[in-house]
């Protein structure tokens, strides 16, 4: 499937099938998220693939109580240990962690996408409640999970804000200049090319 047609069909499911993700297919999701970028490629993500029934109802009392994830057929805890960035990068090692998860979290879903599956992350306000459950060590923090499995309906497509009210070029609020690569390529031609405001909006609309 097309890149941006997998990006434009995910969707938040909160109700699964009854099929459950083969180990193949869950190792598939974690070896792209292993291949996500991070702080100085620190790669500081850590996950627990859960299945077990009561393992799944710890999860979901420590969020905010949802019934639903306890349904889900599995769930990825997604841990850091951000002290490993911390170490590196005394000021901003804590935010530079969560990004870099973050962006292992996001190649789960695409690549659940990819695989005709669906997923949802899942906020975890209380996770105190999940140090001893899961026997996990100090230093070990933790970001939320996602469940996986297989939809039994997708939502309709939500509703997004137009590319060209969120894009603007080299300062906020700016919108007077656009610059891309030259579609010459001349070596004496210059590599960037200014372009009319109105060609970018025109662009950016899809038109």
């Amino acid at each position: 499937m097309a890149f941006l047609k997998i990006a434009q069909n995910r969707r938040s499911v909160r109700d699964f099938k009854a099929k459950k993700p083969s180990d193949n297919d869950i190792f598939y999701l974690l070896e792209t998220a292993r291949w996500a970028p991070s702080a100085n490629n620190l790669q500081p993500w850590r996950f627990i693939v859960i299945r077990d029934k009561d393992n799944k109802k710890k999860i979901a009392k420590a969020a905010y109580d949802q019934a639903w994830i306890e349904k889900a057929p599995v769930l990825i805890l997604v841990c850091s240990l951000s002290g490993l960035v911390e170490r590196q990068f005394p000021k901003t090692g804590n935010s530079l962690a969560k990004q870099s998860v973050a962006a292992a979290i996001e190649n789960i879903h695409l690549a659940a996408g990819d695989k005709g599956m669906a997923t949802c992350w899942v906020a975890i306000p209380a996770i105190g409640r999940l140090k001893s459950g899961f026997d996990l060590p100090d230093g070990v923090e933790v970001h939320g999970a996602v469940a996986v499995g297989y939809p039994r309906r997708i939502g309709r497509t939500p509703s997004k804000i137009p590319l060209a009210d969120l894009v603007f070029f080299e300062e906020w609020d700016n919108l007077d200049l656009d610059y891309t690569k030259s579609s010459v390529g001349e070596m004496s031609k210059p590599l960037l090319e200014k372009k009319p405001i109105k060609k970018i909006r025109s662009k950016l609309k899809g038109k």
